[in-house]
């Protein structure tokens, strides 16, 4: 519509809205001029056009208040405000809302940003990823362990639409990062169009050279965190969802501080009825804080009486566990009580599992069998090799992404991380091991492009 008629008369505004408000309690009014326009709001694209929201005041009147703070800052109702102003109101009905935190005032200006009808979708859908994270931030992130938490289920129940479509909007709203052509998109339908039409290529590659350059960027310290202390412990204060890779080589509970070693190693401790308990409590904890769609491979030693019960516990807390455990062959037999009347074995077996769906990076060229060499000079008796660890990185994660490795020992996920540019956090309890890992890491091992 090209003109709106104005009304003149603050009592015309106000004549309207007793009206309106016939039947229900009477809602205090405030000077438009003394409304406070936070600084953010400038920075959106355009608050839409608000002609036909005049017109529909001026028949119906003020259907809800603007929300403010105890300062008189707005929190909530821009288009409201902009529509009262051009019917030239002198006042309006607010509400208000004190001891709002940050997030909180975010949250209930976002909401009604999403509900906007003049938003374009590219706005659209950036603020409705932006919602779902600060709803989870403030009441919980919904998983297994947490059901109570908000969940993007919930998101959509608050904007008021189906589940598939906030889902559909928050992916958009990702890919966007990574792949600014689809800004160029008409409307949401051409960008899903160009996302199915590359099959991931494109953000895959964009997701890449974005991450690669940051790498480059951040010193080792930064970039491969290690944690000394219990793993049990230092997991209950992390985030759900915040790894995109586990790789996990818990002691395997055969007795070795009782076997002669190198005198260069620590003595080692690991028995097998403590084993139990630390495997069953941590693959409970590397589910959660794995994110969907993630990849967890974890070491196991084969015993008749026990693989089956590894299988089982991974089963508990994983999406799909393979039955068929991957192996890596090596080039030289373990620790034996005594050599002589026992074949040394030259094998590790390992359980690959998903949390969600993820194809590894290969698909269907990938095979199970993996023949690495066992490192020379080995500062840790089960140290594993770094090319191995470097493959699952690869088939598992993207460049930039965050590795996880909760029995860090002497380091080796640290150093296939950096070599592919992949972030790690390590958590190591020996202190003596922590210190190798450092120097390990931070100095010696792990080089990468400068």
């Amino acid at each position: 519509m090209s003109e709106i008629p104005a009304s003149p008369k603050t009592g015309y505004a106000t004549k309207i809205k007793h009206l309106h408000n016939k039947g229900r309690k009477h809602m205090p009014v405030i000077e438009i001029d003394k409304i406070i326009i936070p600084e953010d709001r400038g920075k959106r694209r355009a608050i839409g056009n608000v002609d036909d929201l005049a017109y529909s005041i001026k028949k119906y009147g003020l259907f809800h208040p603007v929300i403010l703070d105890e300062k008189n800052v707005l929190v909530s109702g821009g288009r409201r405000l902009e529509a009262c102003k051009l019917l030239k109101f002198e006042d309006i009905e607010f509400k208000l809302k004190d001891n709002l935190n940050e997030f909180e005032k975010r949250e209930i200006e976002l909401e009604e940003n999403i509900c906007r009808k003049q938003l374009e979708w590219q706005e659209e859908v950036k603020y409705k990823l932006e919602l779902d994270i600060l709803k989870r931030r403030i009441y919980g992130y919904a998983d297994r362990f947490n059901p109570e938490g908000w969940s993007l289920e919930d998101t959509a129940q608050a904007i008021g639409e189906p589940a598939v479509v906030t889902k559909r909007d928050v992916l958009l709203a990702k890919a966007l990062e990574v792949m600014p052509e689809l800004e160029k998109c008409k409307n949401k339908s051409d960008a899903l169009k160009m996302l199915r039409n590359e099959k991931g290529r494109m953000v895959r590659e964009e997701f890449v050279r974005k991450a690669e350059k940051e790498f480059k960027s951040e010193k080792r310290e930064e970039l491969i965190k290690v944690i000394e202390g219990d793993c049990l412990e230092v997991m209950k204060n992390m985030s759900s969802e915040s790894f995109d890779l586990c790789i996990s080589d818990p002691p395997f509970g055969v007795g070795l501080d009782g076997m002669t070693f190198n005198s260069g190693y620590d003595k080692y401790e690991d028995k097998e009825e403590d084993m139990f308990k630390l495997y069953q409590a941590s693959v409970i904890e590397v589910a959660r804080l794995l994110k969907v769609n993630t990849h967890f491979y974890m070491f196991f030693p084969i015993k008749a009486h026990t693989i089956g019960w590894y299988y089982e516990e991974l089963r508990k807390s994983f999406d799909y566990v393979d039955p068929i455990p991957l192996v890596w062959v090596k080039n030289k037999g373990g620790f034996t009580v005594d050599a002589r009347f026992r074949y040394q074995p030259r094998y590790q077996p390992i359980f690959f599992c998903s949390k969600g769906r993820r194809a590894l990076k290969m698909g269907a060229e990938n095979g199970n069998v993996f023949s690495y060499p066992v490192p020379e000079g080995k500062k840790h008796p089960a140290e594993a090799s770094v090319e191995l660890l470097e493959e699952f990185i690869e088939q598992s994660s993207l460049p930039g992404e965050l590795v996880l490795d909760p029995f860090a020992g002497s380091g080796t996920t640290g150093v296939a991380a950096l070599r592919r540019k992949r972030r790690a956090v390590l958590i190591e309890k020996m202190r003596d091991y922590v210190t190798l890992i450092k120097s390990r890491v931070y100095n010696e091992g792990g080089e990468r492009d400068e």
